[in-house]
């Protein structure tokens, strides 16, 4: 008996993004895309403030999902973040979504940038009187070719909250 394995590429993406931070991909390395993180944070509130730019010569698509553009809620666990050198847990929304479309995305051409604000303080285990690592890491694909793969990895910037 002939076991046939499918595997929805979306799938693999979410479980990627959410499960494994440090795979190593075949990733599309001809697109020079820079995030950068800013964290602004307060007695009661951690916002991600995530500035991403594409400086190469491809145009580039980017899943609003992934960076909480349009400001909703967060819906994927796409920051890595640590205190005392242990991962914090991710305590948002898992969004299980079928295949995205292009409305989906935002075609990011060369020398543009879009920037968004994600609030992070429920989203993730903070406890107060902590010192705490945080960077945005996901990987984007292209609604236009499946096989098209970017991962956007944002500089670490430390807080204590």
């Amino acid at each position: 008996m002939k076991t046939i394995f499918f595997l929805n590429l979306m799938g693999l993406l979410s479980f990627v993004n959410c499960h494994n931070k440090t795979v190593n991909t075949n990733m599309n390395k001809d697109n020079k895309v820079v995030v950068k993180l800013k964290i602004k944070h307060s007695n009661e509130k951690i916002m991600a403030v995530l500035r991403v730019e594409n400086t190469g010569p491809i145009n580039v698509y980017i899943d609003k999902l992934l960076i909480g553009y349009d400001a909703g809620p967060l819906s994927a666990d796409v920051f890595v973040v640590e205190s005392k050198g242990k991962e914090v847990d991710y305590n948002g929304l898992m969004v299980k979504r079928g295949k995205p479309d292009k409305d989906d995305f935002i075609l990011l051409t060369t020398n543009k940038s879009i920037e968004s604000s994600i609030d992070l303080t429920d989203n993730y285990a903070f406890v107060k009187n902590m010192v705490y690592t945080i960077r945005y890491q996901a990987i984007h694909q292209s609604p236009e070719d499946d096989s098209v793969l970017n991962e956007l990895v944002s500089n670490t910037e430390e807080i204590k909250y």
